[in-house]
């Protein structure tokens, strides 16, 4: 019950990270009216997961007070309610690498940081490596495709290329 209701809260806080650094994102104007530009997606799927994590963490609470106000004797931790070491650093591992995911597409650009940021994942969560780097391929071709080009989304090209 502990874990699920961590799981709600780091939800909700990347949700307002997510939100809070999308408003340095540029601005979309054409021809004087602005359009939904880069921030529309990241805010789009922020306030998703932000709903997302009010929910997990509201009912892990009524089920907390549902608990105590029973007169059971308290029950044992199940098995799958315990948090184990591995899931932890899962935890914290996805968590660093979506900070430093934000850190380094303003330095490396969007489609180095995301193929390497999907490809880490998809290892850390045991796919092989090979279908990795194609999933990984396919998911920033995806983007690129869908946002670059259909919605014509500039999408960050990284300052590391361009200082060379």
């Amino acid at each position: 019950m502990i874990k699920n209701l961590i799981y709600g809260i780091s939800l909700l806080a990347t949700s307002i990270v997510v939100i809070v650094l999308s408003e340095r994102f540029p601005d979309f104007i054409v021809r004087g009216q602005k359009l939904p530009g880069p921030r529309f997606f990241p805010v789009i799927l922020a306030i998703i997961i932000m709903a997302a994590g009010i929910y997990v963490i509201a009912s892990q609470l009524v089920k907390m007070v549902i608990r105590r106000r029973s007169s059971e004797p308290p029950q044992e931790v199940l098995e799958e309610d315990k948090m184990t070491r591995r899931g932890f650093l899962n935890v914290l591992a996805v968590v660093a690498g979506v900070f430093f995911y934000i850190i380094m597409v303003e330095i490396t650009g969007f489609n180095l940081t995301t193929f390497a940021f999907s490809f880490l994942l998809m290892l850390m969560l045991n796919v092989r490596w090979w279908r990795a780097i194609i999933y990984s391929v396919v998911l920033v071709v995806a983007i690129v495709l869908i946002f670059g080009y259909g919605f014509r989304i500039p999408l960050p090209e990284g300052s590391l290329f361009w200082a060379i």
